[in-house]
């Protein structure tokens, strides 16, 4: 079992990232998936269950399914998800997308 983590700056407030993140129609622009989230026209909430079509980076016409669940939100904070799909279920496969405003208010830390 494995952890990685990342952080960047991006030059957003924070209340300006969280909008975009918490919103299903943009996941596809932050992963790897093919096309929006449709059927939810809300902010995720827990107990969210979103099935989502992605490619393979590394093997371009390789397509499949992602099944996530949302766990919990905590508003302008972090987003929990857990992998459903079959082999992330073996692995126990869990993101947890955290937020942070900078020290000048005009950026935001995510990791």
């Amino acid at each position: 079992m494995g952890v990685i983590r990342v952080r960047a700056r991006i030059r957003a407030p924070l209340p300006q990232v969280w909008e975009f993140l918490i919103k299903p129609e943009h996941m596809h622009l932050w992963g790897p998936f093919t096309r929006p989230v449709i059927g939810i026209d809300r902010p995720f909430e827990a107990g969210d269950r979103v099935t989502l079509d992605r490619k393979d980076f590394f093997d371009f016409f390789w397509h499949h399914s992602q099944v996530l669940l949302v766990e919990k939100v905590v508003p302008y904070h972090s987003l929990h998800l857990r992998d459903l799909s079959p082999g992330a279920v073996r692995m126990n496969v869990t993101v947890i997308v955290s937020v942070e405003e900078t020290a000048d208010r005009e950026a935001t830390w995510i990791e």
